[in-house]
């Protein structure tokens, strides 16, 4: 979702955002990985990513191949909110983590 405030602190746009994607789960045997991070995978062959243990997704663990981190910002998000000044800039007002939560299901 976009939240902008003006100067005044009135609203000024509220949008949401969707983002939908669909990727394959395969399982695979994944001895490049500790226990537990192998079998269910994701593949997305429209990126041409993965095999990305789902595991490793859930868990936000970035550190083991393949593409996790691609897959991690296309299931989790903040909710940032923004207000514009007098000069019409734009700066932070409110973070809201995990506004938009993590969602796989296996």
């Amino acid at each position: 979702m976009i939240n902008t405030f003006d100067a005044n602190g009135e609203l000024g746009i509220h949008e949401s955002l969707w983002n939908f994607h669909a990727w394959i789960d395969v399982w695979l045997a994944r001895p490049d990985l500790p226990p537990g991070y192998g079998g269910w995978q994701a593949v997305d062959p429209t990126m041409n990513i993965g095999p990305s243990s789902l595991e490793a997704i859930k868990r936000g663990e970035v550190g083991y191949e393949f593409d996790v981190t691609e897959k991690i910002s296309e299931v989790n998000a903040d909710l940032v909110d923004w207000k514009e000044d007098e000069k019409l800039c734009l700066a932070t007002e409110k973070l809201k983590p995990l506004q938009i939560m993590l969602d796989i299901r296996c």
